[in-house]
């Protein structure tokens, strides 16, 4: 699995267009800003940076290059814990009029689609790269992880029952076109039990070698201890959906 540093270099194309680089710095600070001021309620901005290095972790100099300098936009680690704190909706980092901020739509022609309604996965939350109207850019990032970039999903892990590999809270970086078991790897799984309810799950599956068969495990430090064994045809477990392939974890190092 990789622990991934998903601040990407996009490249030459965005160095040739820093008014739209700007544009869209702009949008990020004020909607951060307004977040850690309690929607302006709060008028001192010293605070307000301070609030904003307590929540990712970054240097005093580094969040003022986000939100007075503006030079910079925060890494995708920190954006995900300013995200996460101050329960700003994913949907709002990539606005309506997130087109018109890139220079590639009018506002009278811009149209916008709102994130699709993910098959229900319990208690996990579902954030799609696909709302970014910078699909592009966004598909050539995800291109470095899996082959399948427009499957490519941020989903937020809960309970404990992956740790160390994957902690409580952290996002993981899934493949939800992945329908089959083709190698070892960690897992979203639907189970379902004879006389019980599903549970969906994340799960490390180990494929046995010269046997059809593979194995359910837990972290390696997780509370769940149970190594199931379940015998593997054409890539499906009986009794076992599988929802995506895990490819990596959004971890500040």
């Amino acid at each position: 699995m990789t622990t991934l540093n998903m601040a990407e270099d996009t490249g030459g194309a965005n160095q040739c267009l820093p008014d739209v680089d700007a544009a869209y710095r702009n949008y990020l600070a004020d909607l951060i800003m307004d977040h850690a001021t309690d929607r302006g309620v709060l008028r001192n901005n010293p605070e307000a940076y301070r609030r904003v290095m307590a929540v990712t972790g970054r240097t005093l100099g580094t969040v003022k290059n986000w939100l007075a300098n503006r030079t910079t936009s925060p890494d995708v680690a920190s954006l995900a814990r300013i995200v996460d704190h101050w329960a700003i909706p994913p949907a709002a980092i990539y606005p309506p009029q997130l087109a018109v901020l890139l220079g590639r739509a009018s506002e009278g022609t811009l149209q916008y689609e709102p994130l699709p309604k993910p098959e229900s996965l319990g208690e996990y939350v579902l954030i799609s790269f696909n709302a970014a109207a910078d699909s592009e850019n966004a598909a050539r990032a995800l291109s470095k992880y899996t082959d399948r970039p427009q499957s490519a999903l941020l989903v937020r892990q809960v309970g404990g029952d992956m740790v160390d590999e994957i902690r409580p809270g952290e996002l993981m970086l899934v493949d939800a076109g992945q329908e089959h078991i083709d190698s070892s790897g960690i897992y979203m799984l639907r189970i379902s039990s004879q006389g019980s309810n599903s549970i969906t799950c994340v799960r490390f599956v180990e494929r046995l070698l010269a046997q059809p068969t593979v194995r359910l495990r837990g972290g390696s430090t997780s509370s769940v201890s149970t190594v199931e064994t379940f015998p593997l045809v054409d890539g499906v477990i009986s009794g076992v959906t599988v929802l995506a392939r895990v490819l990596g974890v959004l971890r500040q190092l």
